[in-house]
């Protein structure tokens, strides 16, 4: 890969409706830094959205 390749990480989490928000957002900020402990100079998009119609048709791994 050149030097100048950028790498870019969108994450897309479904919180569950009855989650407090302050979950998700600590998993994001988890996600966030392992991401960094791998590519320190990725840009990070992390997106937390509410479990919905919507959400359930993107397919999502649990972890």
């Amino acid at each position: 890969m050149a030097d100048d390749a950028a790498t870019q990480v969108d994450f897309q989490m479904i919180a569950r409706g009855v989650m407090p928000v302050r979950k998700p957002v600590l998993a994001g900020i988890r996600l966030e830094d392992a991401t960094r402990a791998i590519h320190a100079s990725a840009e990070i998009a992390i997106h937390a959205e509410p479990e919905g119609e919507q959400a359930r048709r993107i397919r999502v791994k649990e972890i």
